[in-house]
């Protein structure tokens, strides 16, 4: 089971784990994002308001088809430009 999976996803405990390595941050603060915000409330305001994500009945955050499409296009746009 993965963050596809509608009956999985990952837990905020999860996430508040990665927050906690400098990499993650890092890569979150350069896209202007988790600065003075919490993890939790950037995916509510971007992922899920964008229609990207859903918070599945056992409370764990899934990615949807479309926001599966956005990031497979993001990775291929790195990947192509690198």
């Amino acid at each position: 089971m993965t963050i596809t999976d509608y009956r999985a996803g990952i837990k905020l405990e999860d996430l508040n784990a990665a927050m906690e390595e400098e990499r993650y941050i890092d890569i979150l603060h350069t896209c202007k994002l988790c600065v003075g915000k919490n993890i939790d409330v950037e995916i509510k305001n971007n992922l899920i308001s964008g229609e990207l994500m859903f918070i599945n009945s056992r409370g764990h955050y899934v990615l949807n088809n479309a926001g599966q499409s956005f990031f497979s296009a993001l990775k291929e746009g790195y990947e192509r430009d690198s």
